[in-house]
């Protein structure tokens, strides 16, 4: 099949047009749109981990959390603690 240049042109506008509509509709609409990254405090982090900022500060150093330095202040991702919440359950209760 012999295509002008134009009907090429053409076609392959068409294709694109039509790929990105359907990667821009998954994206905003699709089951793994991730949440959006929010910076949580010290507190805000220890009281979701149920935790006290003693043994966060001690969960930090191990690199079993990994906190932000943001100026002179800590944070924490949300999803991230989300994630060490479930590794530390799995830990806490793992027989030897």
């Amino acid at each position: 099949m012999h295509f002008t240049e134009e009907r090429f042109r053409t076609e392959v506008k068409e294709i694109v047009t039509e790929v990105v509509k359907q990667v821009l509709e998954d994206s905003l609409n699709g089951p793994d749109n991730p949440k959006p990254v929010t910076f949580l405090t010290r507190d805000e982090a220890a009281n979701i981990l149920k935790v006290s900022l003693p043994t966060l500060s001690k969960l930090t150093k191990e690199g079993r959390i990994k906190g932000y330095k943001i100026g002179r202040h800590i944070r924490y991702k949300s999803n991230e603690l989300d994630s060490a919440l479930q590794e530390i359950q799995s830990y806490k209760y793992k027989r030897s």
